[in-house]
């Protein structure tokens, strides 16, 4: 896997807007508390705007290290993925490095004011690629959007946000779940954490640290079971609530 690394981006503007809403998937394993280390892979679509919103809202709360990462596809995997618009064949390799390091500095400037940013672009397959950098930096959040851009969209949904739900070993913020992007209105405090489990070992920590999140904005925290006969719950803001006694509620009796 080949890096290329920009200088990080002191962000000096504020901006105001607040992502609205939320939907919060979790990895397998507890992350450090609070978050720390975030790393937020772009495309540059407007989902991936839409994403950034929710970035400020963590950095304006927590103070974290930001990694902003976009994954170039080298030509011998034959399609784009997690790059900036449509795969322009006429356009050479170098030209779209190039391209890249440039776009994802202006989105750190743009979308990331005013925190510390570390803009990075990688060439590898994206979902191997987000996973081994998450995993190298001890990252304790990874926040991306839900669909990519143009006529690859179905693809990125399909084998890069799935792949890296399932692979990451740390918590996977992907809201929001909506068809379009949706936009921020200013100063809108996170109301509802939802996350999804599947009651394995793992379930407990997921929880627990969703718990805190939603704690931390006074958020109504719901847990859904991707297990056969889900279901959903609601936590309300009962802060007594444990992710063990929930689970272990949960789970068939042996």
């Amino acid at each position: 896997m080949r890096i290329r690394t920009i200088p990080p981006i002191a962000v000096k503007d504020l901006h105001t807007a607040i992502a609205v809403r939320l939907l919060h998937h979790c990895g397998k394993e507890a992350a450090m508390w609070p978050p720390n280390k975030i790393l937020f892979p772009i495309d540059f679509s407007e989902r991936s705007v839409s994403a950034a919103r929710y970035v400020r809202t963590l950095g304006c709360r927590f103070r974290p290290e930001i990694t902003l990462m976009h994954v170039l596809v080298p030509p011998a995997y034959g399609v784009g993925s997690l790059e900036s618009g449509p795969l322009m064949v006429e356009e050479t390799w170098e030209e779209r490095q190039r391209r890249a390091q440039q776009n994802v500095s202006e989105f750190a400037v743009r979308e990331l004011a005013p925190f510390q940013v570390n803009p990075i672009v990688l060439e590898d397959d994206p979902p191997t690629a987000i996973v081994e950098k998450a995993h190298s930096q001890r990252t304790d959040l990874i926040v991306m959007a839900t669909h990519g851009y143009g006529s690859f969209r179905r693809f990125i949904l399909g084998s890069v946000t799935a792949k890296v739900l399932h692979d990451a070993a740390c918590p996977v913020w992907t809201g929001a779940h909506l068809p379009a992007a949706e936009q921020a209105s200013q100063q809108v405090p996170i109301k509802q954490v939802v996350c999804a489990v599947d009651l394995s070992s793992h379930s407990e920590n997921v929880l627990d640290w969703a718990a805190r999140l939603a704690a931390s904005f006074d958020a109504r925290r719901e847990i859904t079971t991707n297990t056969v006969g889900a279901k959903t719950w609601s936590a309300g803001r009962n802060t007594n609530w444990t992710g063990s006694s929930r689970v272990s509620e949960q789970r068939p009796s042996s």
